[in-house]
C-alpha cells in the first residue's frame, strides 16, 4: 500500500500521518492531520489504514472518473467531426469535376422523349422523331470528351 498522502480535501494542504496516544500514553493508532487547515479524520488501528481512509474520496473518484469518460467523448467527438470534414471536403472537390452540362443534357433529352411518349399516347401527329433525331444529336455534339475525376 502506498504511503503517499493525497493533499487535504478542503485546503489542498500538505498532510502527515501520526501516531495517536490515548490517555495514559499508549499507542491507540493512527490518524491524518492537515498542516494547512487542521483537517483530520478518525483514528485507526495501523497507518495504512488511517492513509487509505485519508486517500479514500469516492465523490472525487467519481468525478475523475465522469471527467475522463467526457474526455474520451470529446476526442471521439472530435475524431468524428474531422473525419466528417474530410469527407466533405472530398465530396466538394468532386463536386467541381461533375459534368453539369451533360447532365443538364440528359435531363433535357429524357423530357423530350417522355414529351414524344406522351403525344404517341394520345395520339399526336407531330413529327416527334425528328426532333428526337436533333435533340440526340445535340446532346452527342455537346457532352463532355472526358471522364469526370474518380
Amino acid at each position: 500500500m502506498s504511503e503517499e498522502l493525497k493533499p487535504c480535501p478542503w485546503c489542498n494542504g500538505e498532510a502527515y500521518a501520526f501516531p495517536v496516544l490515548d490517555r495514559n500514553g499508549e499507542h491507540d493508532g493512527f490518524s491524518v492531520l492537515c498542516f494547512g487547515c487542521d483537517a483530520s479524520i478518525e483514528t485507526y488501528a495501523s497507518k495504512e489504514k488511517a492513509i487509505f481512509a485519508w486517500n479514500t474520496r469516492p465523490i472525487e473518484d467519481a468525478l475523475r472518473a465522469k471527467v475522463a469518460y467526457l474526455e474520451s467523448a470529446l476526442n471521439d467527438a472530435e475524431t468524428d467531426v474531422h473525419k466528417a470534414l474530410s469527407a466533405f471536403n472530398e465530396l466538394d472537390a468532386q463536386w467541381e469535376s461533375v459534368p453539369w452540362e451533360a447532365i443538364n443534357n440528359a435531363l433535357y433529352l429524357a423530357e423530350e422523349y417522355a414529351k414524344y411518349h406522351l403525344a404517341q399516347s394520345f395520339g399526336d401527329d407531330t413529327d416527334y422523331d425528328a426532333e428526337l433525331r436533333a435533340v440526340d444529336e445535340w446532346v452527342r455534339s455537346n457532352a463532355p470528351t472526358k471522364e469526370p475525376a474518380k
